[in-house]
């Protein structure tokens, strides 16, 4: 397995698994490519593509499978350029060349491609875990600022995701720490998983943050991520109740609280931690 991040890409190839050039599964490869490709411009920012699945065994053996995911917030344009450059550029020259498993997401995008069928069905065998390291001021209690989070995220955002429909499993919010601090949240699945499915992933990665003022996991099913710093179209918030409980005082602020990188752990191999920034971490987990 190979893994990267850098500050707007982050991948998962496998290194198992190899194609030749010039072979039948590289040609289904660049076919499936231009399926997903011409439709990037799909209104619901999902796709799922086969090629090379015939009559024929031999040619099933050859199959290449994969769907592109565009994030819930992101417009048609934008869905576009980000499925195109993973399709035409990054995945088969840059990142993963010659790889029959390869997945690949972006802030604005993902997409993954297999030579075994993997639709419909939830995969929370990988995950790329990022957190910010170094001190970090929540403005008020550790445990307060990580509870709101974890309440909002599986409480509110895992349930409206999974409650999407087969068009879009995407939700945002947002809960207010104290006067001046807000978590942001956001979480989305592949719409071809089940209501309880999606949710499972989204708990699931939910569960794989750590303490920090920021914190995203991917997966190949689902997506999560928080900041203390708007990252996602505002308007795709819901609408705030007519009425809204007020929420307890938050302590003054006393200290900042500061988290190492430590070791996550997982049942699994871990890859190389890879550190993209000063404060930055990175590490990708099989389980």
């Amino acid at each position: 397995m190979i893994s990267k991040s850098t500050s707007r890409v982050n991948y998962v190839c496998s290194n198992t698994t190899m194609f030749d050039n010039n072979s039948k599964y590289q040609a289904n490869l660049n076919t499936l490519f231009r399926f997903l490709s011409s439709n990037s411009t799909n209104p619901t920012g999902f796709h799922q593509a086969v090629s090379g699945n015939g009559e024929n065994a031999k040619d099933t053996i050859e199959a290449v499978y994969g769907p592109f995911l565009c994030r819930g917030d992101q417009n048609i344009s934008s869905c576009q350029d980000c499925v195109t450059t993973a399709t035409t550029t990054d995945l088969p020259n840059l990142y993963c060349p010659n790889r029959k498993e390869a997945i690949i997401w972006y802030d604005e995008c993902m997409v993954r491609y297999s030579n075994k069928s993997f639709f419909n069905t939830m995969d929370d065998s990988w995950a790329v875990i990022m957190w910010y390291n170094g001190n970090i001021n929540t403005t008020g209690n550790a445990t307060r600022f990580m509870e709101l989070m974890y309440n909002m995220m599986n409480n509110v955002i895992a349930v409206r995701a999974a409650d999407g429909g087969k068009q879009k499993k995407f939700a945002t919010d947002l809960v207010k720490v104290s006067k001046f601090r807000t978590i942001y949240g956001l979480g989305q699945c592949t719409p071809d998983l089940s209501a309880s499915d999606c949710n499972l992933c989204l708990v699931d990665a939910i569960g794989k943050f750590t303490v920090s003022q920021f914190g995203r996991v991917l997966q190949p099913s689902c997506y999560a991520e928080y900041d203390v710093h708007p990252f996602f179209d505002m308007s795709t918030l819901p609408a705030p109740p007519s009425s809204q409980p007020s929420e307890p005082p938050i302590p003054s602020p006393t200290d900042e609280f500061t988290h190492s990188s430590g070791k996550v752990s997982n049942t699994g191999k871990t890859a190389t931690l890879i550190t993209v920034s000063t404060f930055l971490f990175v590490i990708a987990v099989a389980v």
